[in-house]
């Protein structure tokens, strides 16, 4: 890990000294052109911003003339690829993002997380590597993240579900689809008949039932959802309103509506009234209400 180079220069002009570093360190002279193409950028503000970091001492680039790193450029530069490997690997192999989005978030992080920050980072990945079950820790943020889609007919009475895809034939998927069985729809399973066959939905506070065969047309993943009523204090999305159509309609008179972030201020307890702060009003909610409304923490209101 290189000490980090005294150099206060804004985040975009960082990303100058990498681009200059790796076009050089590929054996090529570095044109304004070509760093132009590689940061995606104008000839004109390229070369306004060599003049901010020749000023600085971190360039050398006389007018119409190649450009190359001084000594201090250089070590920031060699920083500055450092931090972003580091943050890019812990984010490709840790938390297994594809490589364009390990990419483009190594990219950004790599400006502002402090030095401090970065090295209990490294150290943490290490931990990981030595002592943790990697497959494992896969498995779960996978599991979080974007959970397996399961044939609605797997789903058990009680929980919650987000429609990924309707299948079947063609007949069938039309019926599913006008009845509002959608990719992106959010369903709960009331309940099935004793044999399992058929299940009852509901959907926007209307009932709808399924035969199994219809179900299993459906793939959906998965919501781990809690009541409002049992929510501590914190952020939270509400996710789904169980109730019928006047409760719907009180809920949404209210801002209480799917997408919304709202937070809890003081929790009900006990079937008691809990407070609450949506946009910038404050609100009592009785028990019974509460009870109805579904929330995720805000991190996974996705």
């Amino acid at each position: 890990m290189f000490g980090k180079p005294n150099i206060e220069i804004h985040p975009n002009l960082e990303n100058y000294l990498k681009a200059i570093w790796r076009i050089a360190r590929a054996g090529r002279v570095v044109r304004v052109k070509d760093l132009a193409a590689s940061l995606g950028l104008k000839n004109g503000t390229v070369v306004s911003g060599l003049k901010t970091l020749a000023g600085k001492g971190l360039v050398i680039h006389q007018h119409y003339g190649h450009v190359e790193l001084t000594h201090k450029g250089t070590l920031g530069a060699m920083h500055m690829v450092n931090r972003h490997a580091v943050l890019r690997e812990f984010l490709g192999d840790i938390l297994k993002l594809t490589d364009e989005q390990a990419e483009r978030d190594s990219c950004a992080l790599e400006h502002y997380i402090s030095e401090e920050g970065l090295h209990r980072l490294i150290h943490f990945a290490e931990f990981i590597r030595d002592q943790g079950d990697l497959p494992a820790i896969h498995r779960y943020l996978q599991s979080k993240v974007s959970p397996e889609a399961l044939p609605l007919s797997a789903f058990k009475v009680g929980e919650f579900a987000r429609v990924a895809e309707v299948g079947g034939e063609r007949a069938l998927k039309r019926r599913l689809l006008d009845m509002g069985i959608v990719p992106g729809a959010e369903v709960r399973v009331e309940k099935t008949a004793p044999l399992g066959d058929p299940l009852e939905l509901v959907l926007n506070g209307v009932h709808l039932t399924l035969r199994r065969g219809e179900a299993e047309a459906v793939k959906a993943r998965r919501r781990d959802l809690i009541p409002l009523a049992g929510a501590a204090r914190g952020l939270y999305h509400i996710e789904y309103l169980l109730g019928g159509r006047q409760f719907i309609q009180e809920a949404e008179s209210l801002r209480l509506t799917p997408g919304q972030a709202i937070e809890v201020l003081e929790p009900g307890g006990s079937g008691g009234a809990l407070q609450i702060k949506v946009e910038d009003a404050r609100l009592v909610l009785g028990g019974g209400m509460a009870e109805k409304i579904f929330v995720a923490p805000y991190h996974d209101g996705v």
